[in-house]
């Protein structure tokens, strides 16, 4: 019921939606469209979610339209707003029909739910290139943080509720995002409150290896899974590098692969490459060249982050070996990063819930030191009632709320002939429970108010004017 009240109400806001803003939409996270999601194409946890296309930053750095989801938690949002947990989906595809957001979410539901559950609103991009027009730059670590980050941007335009508070969480080519995204956040989205990221079978430290593939590459050193890997990889560096001369790499069938590769979504690429070897792809070695290339776009920075990272690791991997990751984290620590490391004994789908009570717990800590909002909630003062004449002096009372801490009643009269005011400090007792104010030097008609201030230096409104005729 909540869920069909919340789509309901979105609606008339899709509707609404101004084609002028789509025009105007090239500053990072700028909201193009949005439509909301029937309750079968939502986590079990949430409580409702919208589509969402924005705009973000491509992998050449002009802007691109990405598309994406965001899920919402059940229950009323917390002062200050749902923290964010920017998630950066693994390896799908390259063609749009691969975009996450196009399809259903499977394996992923009880994942999401979890940090649903755990108070989190979840953001999830598609990247650019996956439902979009342009190719998907697969692996091009900035394309894809852009999009990580923005889509928070995007989902706070939306959604007031949020908080600019948030990490990113990925899986695989998402782990390769949310290291990235970590790489580049705080610059990138300065007014936002980017507080660390968790990468899980994070890809690292491959150009080298990559680059020894060419005609004599032996075909069993590689799995069917490396072989839908390097393929992306090839199609994916088009797109990222447009003037990189890939075509002189490859043979007629290297040419078909990598236009395939383009459009076919996981399984359909692995049944591709079945039958398909690496070596009658290319015409001579990768090499140095497209190590150089190719390496600009993936290769994972080893210092400049200024956020803490957890990253993750199967042992039993055997997509992204071991001994790859733990290179990466002791260049890493080397340069005196803030990472932390932790191995389960999974491979790599599984490792994503095995590192999950570790993930929300770090995600914990990262959320420890946010001071809650100020409370802008004025306090409020309240005149007794003010004879109509107040003789020798007499002082004008009243009181205060005692919930706001009040900390001062100011009382300011107004000679009602001359038009002159004075204002006098209450002499206040209780916390202001009960104040008092002589009005000894007055004389004349007046017109009576009276305002309260509290610790965190709000003021109340002015009271209903109260009327004194004080004689000396």
């Amino acid at each position: 019921m909540i869920r069909a009240r919340v789509i309901a109400a979105l609606v008339p806001l899709v509707t609404a939606l101004v084609p002028a803003q789509a025009a105007a939409a090239d500053a990072p996270g700028s909201v193009v469209r949005i439509a909301p999601l029937a309750a079968d194409r939502l986590p079990a946890a949430a409580a409702s979610g919208y589509f969402v296309e924005y705009t973000s930053t491509g992998a050449v750095g002009a802007p691109v339209a990405v598309t994406g989801t965001v899920y919402l938690p059940e229950g009323s949002a917390p002062a200050g707003g749902w923290p964010v947990m920017s998630w950066a989906h693994g390896t799908t595809g390259l063609g749009d029909a691969c975009a996450p957001s196009a399809r259903p979410l499977g394996g992923m539901d009880a994942y999401l739910s979890a940090w649903l559950d755990a108070g989190y609103a979840v953001t999830a991009t598609d990247y650019t290139g996956l439902g979009t027009p342009g190719g998907h730059p697969y692996l091009d670590g900035k394309a894809q943080a852009y999009g990580v980050v923005d889509i928070v941007r995007a989902a706070r335009s939306v959604t007031p509720e949020l908080s600019p508070h948030w990490l990113a969480v990925g899986l695989s080519q998402g782990g390769h995002a949310a290291v990235h995204t970590a790489h580049l956040a705080t610059r990138y989205a300065p007014e936002l409150d980017y507080r660390g990221a968790v990468g899980v079978g994070v890809p690292s430290n491959l150009s080298g290896f990559v680059s020894l593939i060419g005609p004599a590459f032996p075909p069993s050193l590689i799995s069917g899974g490396t072989k839908v890997l390097v393929a992306y990889i090839l199609a994916g560096l088009r797109v990222a590098d447009p003037a990189f001369d890939l075509d002189s790499y490859l043979t007629p069938l290297g040419r078909e692969v990598v236009a395939d590769a383009g459009e076919l979504c996981g399984a359909a690429m692995g049944e591709r490459m079945a039958s398909v070897s690496l070596a009658d792809m290319l015409t001579k070695d990768l090499g140095a060249p497209f190590a150089q290339a190719w390496g600009a776009v993936f290769d994972v920075p080893v210092t400049g982050y200024d956020r803490p990272l957890l990253i993750a690791q199967g042992t039993e991997d055997q997509t992204v070996p071991q001994s790859l990751t733990e290179q990466l984290v002791r260049d890493l620590r080397d340069n005196a990063q803030p990472v932390t490391y932790k191995t389960y004994p999974a491979g790599h789908g599984a490792s994503l819930t095995a590192a999950l009570a570790d993930s929300l717990a770090f995600a914990e800590t990262l959320f420890e030191d946010v001071e809650p909002p100020a409370d802008t909630t004025a306090p409020t003062a309240t005149l007794d009632r003010v004879p109509l004449f107040l003789v020798g002096g007499a002082p004008v009372t009243g009181t205060a709320a005692d919930d706001r801490a009040v900390t001062a009643v100011t009382l300011t009269f107004t000679d009602l002939v001359t038009g002159r005011q004075s204002t006098r400090q209450a002499t206040c007792a209780d916390a202001c429970a009960t104040w008092t104010t002589p009005t000894t030097g007055l004389r004349g008609l007046h017109a009576v108010t009276a305002t309260a201030s509290d610790a965190a230096g709000n003021t109340s409104g002015p009271t209903p004017r109260a009327l004194a005729l004080i004689f000396s």
